[in-house]
């Protein structure tokens, strides 16, 4: 299982429209956080790949935002070789923000999914914030937006909707191996989004059509990094030729899940979890632990009677041996030892819900296997069988013939169950070290 709770989750683009946010959501449910970028510490630098070693150094997770876009050559062989570094080196858990009806996007996708990660993609269309942080302010500021886009629709999404979404599939089970198609409510042309800006401002701001030739020599005028120019100069006209089939039917839905087997179908927005399970979700790593210590030290304490106490109290006269173990079955029940062993118990049997609900998460068979291993091997054999043989120990005299008899019968079979017990709850632990892992 993914522990974000004390390990950080590095977010790529931290500082950007969607990273930015989803760092405050993090921050404000006191989960750790680390910005990746060139002023951050460690630094991270897309196009300096020593730099991406230490900035994933004991993190639980990463939220790749590639930088300027996803889109632009080369995109997709960076966030490859990124996402198998992060795979070397234990941090499987990724997300990718991605984009609609972009080429190189889709090859970051599928490279993504072949690098052994655990990932999970959110496929967004046009940020409505392109418009107030990106793109087009300048424009608007000087009130006119000129773009080779006919009147086609196209369901801009809101950067703290993808945030929100990113913060689920982060911080909840179960969404590891899927793909999420992030968009608004309804369709907008780009001549409706400039109109209803213009409105809410209560400016006069226009928008133009051009031609492609046009829009070229614009964005070589404007002097920007050879990287923005390309990209709005790839990215614009795509828009007007391949809107209508990269864009669904307006609707109220703002997310559509996607199987690699099935036609996408609409999904409401994945939410963090609430109550009970986000309980059990922000508590499962320490629940994990807990569990894991108390059936090593409850396995141990079997360990030892079947190794040497039960041997050594064999060798004694049946009378002596009777006194002794009832001895040792009467100072057992303390509250240290029964909060160890049904203590455990209930740990285990949270996790194993945990572990359920979360059950596309890696180590979840693990857990519900430890879980069941401890519950099974030792608790439902203990309460079954050693502690009726106990009882019937207790009731016997040990100076009497029957004594002998009841010991020797108590020998090999509560012996013969707390081997089962014991191998149980070595068995548990080892599930959890591998669930852990």
């Amino acid at each position: 299982m993914t522990d974000t709770t004390t390990k950080p989750i590095l977010i790529l683009g931290g500082t950007g429209k969607t990273g930015r946010r989803l760092a405050e959501r993090l921050t404000a449910h006191d989960l750790p956080v680390r910005i990746g970028s060139r002023s951050g510490t460690p630094r991270f630098d897309w196009e300096v790949p020593a730099t991406w070693g230490p900035a994933m150094q004991g993190v639980s997770a990463v939220y790749i935002s590639y930088y300027p876009d996803i889109a632009v050559p080369g995109a997709a062989e960076t966030v490859d070789a990124f996402a198998r570094l992060a795979v070397q080196n234990g941090v499987t858990r990724l997300v990718l923000l991605s984009g609609r009806g972009e080429t190189e996007a889709q090859r970051a996708e599928e490279m993504l999914k072949a690098s052994g990660a655990d990932w999970t993609i959110l496929r967004c269309a046009w940020f409505s914030q392109n418009f107030s942080e990106g793109f087009f302010t300048e424009s608007l500021a000087e009130g006119e937006v000129a773009l080779p886009i006919g009147n086609v629709g196209e369901p801009f999404v809101d950067a703290d909707d993808i945030a929100d979404a990113a913060f689920a599939v982060l911080t909840e089970p179960g969404h590891v191996g899927q793909l999420y198609e992030l968009t608004g409510p309804r369709l907008l042309s780009f001549a409706d989004a400039v109109a209803e800006i213009a409105k809410a401002a209560g400016r006069d701001i226009r928008f133009v059509r051009i031609s492609h030739d046009e829009f070229t020599a614009a964005v070589a005028s404007q002097d920007l990094p050879p990287e923005f120019g390309w990209l709005l100069n790839e990215l614009s006209p795509r828009c007007s030729t391949a809107a209508t089939s990269r864009s669904p039917t307006a609707s109220s839905a703002c997310l559509v899940a996607s199987q690699e087997t099935s036609p996408p179908t609409q999904r409401k927005p994945p939410q963090p979890a609430s109550g009970a399970t986000d309980m059990i979700a922000k508590l499962l790593p320490t629940l994990i632990l807990i569990a894991a210590i108390g059936t090593g030290v409850v396995g141990g304490v079997f360990f030892a009677f079947s190794s040497f106490v039960m041997p050594g109290l064999a060798r004694l006269p049946a009378a002596s041996g009777i006194a002794a173990m009832n001895s040792i079955n009467v100072t057992a029940v303390t509250p240290l030892f029964m909060t160890a062993l049904f203590g455990t118990a209930l740990v285990c049997i949270v996790v194993a819900i945990g572990a359920a609900i979360g059950w596309s998460q890696p180590g979840s068979l693990w857990l519900i296997a430890g879980s069941l291993l401890y519950l099974i091997g030792i608790v439902v054999v203990t309460m079954i069988f050693n502690v009726p043989l106990n009882d019937a120990l207790a009731a016997v005299n040990p100076a009497s013939g029957n004594g002998a008899t009841v010991w020797s019968r108590y020998l090999n079979e509560w012996v013969m169950w707390n081997h089962v017990r014991t191998i149980s709850g070595i068995a548990a632990l080892a599930s959890f070290w591998f669930a852990a892992r």
